[in-house]
């Protein structure tokens, strides 16, 4: 059984793009080359990549205790 992975730091209520969080977070790469926490809408609109893992980002979904978990990358 592999080890469950949560994002530590704090999000506030909004991406960097200003886009509300729903139910999934990335943490990716972007176009402009930074890096960024995005909502689904800012991902597909921003990420520089379509899929994510080593050196493009992680995808995480809000669980019922408010926990971002890391579900792949």
């Amino acid at each position: 059984m592999s080890k469950q992975v949560y994002w530590l730091s704090p999000l506030g209520g909004f991406d960097d793009f200003g886009r509300p969080y729903k139910k999934v977070m990335y943490d990716a790469k972007t176009t402009q080359s930074c890096w960024a926490n995005m909502t689904e809408e800012s991902w597909q609109e921003h990420g520089a990549y379509k899929d994510v893992g080593l050196g493009r980002g992680q995808k995480y979904e809000l669980q019922s205790n408010g926990k971002w978990l890391k579900v792949a990358g």
